[in-house]
């Protein structure tokens, strides 16, 4: 198996952090992700025409910690969290010039419906703020800012919107400027809040499930929305890190095949998985491990099937979806997903998939079994979005 060749070419997770339909903590995550038991709830939107609304949501508990914009105030509590666990190493580094990135799908949506409920005339209704947010929070980059405010990083604060691959580029991205000496301490950030006017969106390209998501199974009638923001703290390695989860490689494409549907043949997918075990100075065959996109929609899962098939032809590494248990969570979702990867290396197993009859007809599908990993063993994280946007990062597991 390949290792990572030199401190410089390593970059470590320092630190993560995640609330999820699990709750906040990523002890409760893990023990959720490894029940392999599907999140799916039902909440009220205030709006008859879309009841009832069934998705992954943060528990009522948790929400009750949000104020303001939802997304921003839980993208807040990670990286509380994921700054705390990364604090003993992080003290030890001689200068701290610190960037954040955010990855976000949706940004400050929710403020923006807010207002515009509120222009109609109509009840701002569950999954709205809970305080009057500025105007500005409503961009895009209204999140980003708002935690940017908080944690003021000398570095700026920087917004990657790529649909449902944003915070894989985040973390991508973070890692090229690490590797580039342009910070010592970059944030990364996945968020997105589910609102009327999303959840009516998916609804209406006819891709959620009222039942909970399967991906990859011959039952599977589509996704589940999720809420959630996961974060991670990266440094360059060093000596000190070997018992970190390394982040060692990045690759990124964008097919343009289509505005929401993925090429079928996966080769847009293919190309960022190739570049990111290039990056990782690795070859197919090192690669023990996959957590991927898994959507549980009828295009999606095969376009993946096509690409893991394209890229290691007959030796597929055994997969795992996080999505029945997470939801899709949208610009999170490479946060989520990465983070899954993260702690099975650093646990050594595999966790199984939620995946009720698998599709046969497909050349590889998740294993509804647990399976070990080695001490050091890299793993793949693959994200796609809308637009033909895809990437995929490599992670390696800390070598004790």
């Amino acid at each position: 198996m390949s290792q990572i060749e030199t401190p410089s070419h390593s970059i470590a997770i320092a630190g993560s952090g995640v609330i999820s339909g699990a709750g906040r903590g990523v002890d409760a995550f893990w023990d959720a992700v490894a029940a392999a038991q599907p999140g799916q709830t039902s909440r009220s939107f205030g709006d008859s025409r879309l009841e009832p609304a069934q998705y992954v949501s943060i528990p009522e508990a948790h929400r009750e910690l949000s104020h303001g914009e939802s997304a921003a105030s839980w993208g807040d509590l990670a990286i509380s969290d994921a700054l705390k666990q990364a604090e003993p190493l992080v003290s030890q580094l001689p200068s701290a010039r610190i960037a954040l990135f955010v990855g976000s799908s949706l940004g400050g949506m929710t403020v923006f419906e807010k207002a515009h409920r509120r222009w109609t005339g109509v009840d701002a209704g569950p999954g709205m703020p809970t305080e009057e947010p500025a105007p500005w929070q409503a961009f895009y980059d209204g999140p980003t800012n708002q935690l940017g405010a908080q944690y003021q990083p000398n570095h700026g604060s920087w917004t990657i919107n790529t649909a449902c691959s944003s915070a894989t580029n985040a973390l991508g991205y973070a890692r090229l400027w690490l590797l580039r000496n342009r910070v010592d301490i970059a944030i990364v950030a996945g968020l997105d809040a589910v609102s009327p006017f999303v959840y009516s969106g998916f609804r209406s390209l006819r891709a959620v499930d009222s039942g909970p998501t399967k991906p990859f199974s011959d039952k599977r009638r589509g996704l589940n929305l999720g809420e959630a923001a996961a974060a991670f703290v990266l440094i360059r390695g060093s000596a000190s890190t070997h018992e970190c989860t390394h982040v060692v490689g990045f690759g990124s494409s964008c097919d343009a095949h289509h505005l929401t549907r993925p090429d079928p043949t996966g080769e847009g997918l293919a190309r960022a998985i190739r570049q990111s075990i290039k990056d990782a100075h690795s070859t197919p065959g090192d690669i023990a491990a996959i957590s991927a996109h898994g959507t549980g929609t009828p295009l999606n899962d095969p376009m993946e099937a096509a690409a893991f098939s394209r890229v290691f032809e007959t030796r597929v590494p055994p997969i795992h979806c996080a999505k029945p248990v997470s939801g899709h969570t949208l610009g999170a979702a490479g946060a989520i997903d990465a983070l899954v990867l993260q702690l099975a290396l650093e646990k050594g197993q595999l966790p199984p998939t939620y995946c009720p009859s698998p599709d046969r007809t497909l050349p590889c599908y998740p294993s509804t079994d647990s399976h070990q990993l080695p001490t050091g063993a890299l793993g793949l994280s693959t994200s796609s979005g809308f637009g033909g946007s895809n990437a995929a990062i490599i992670l390696q597991g800390p070598r004790r």
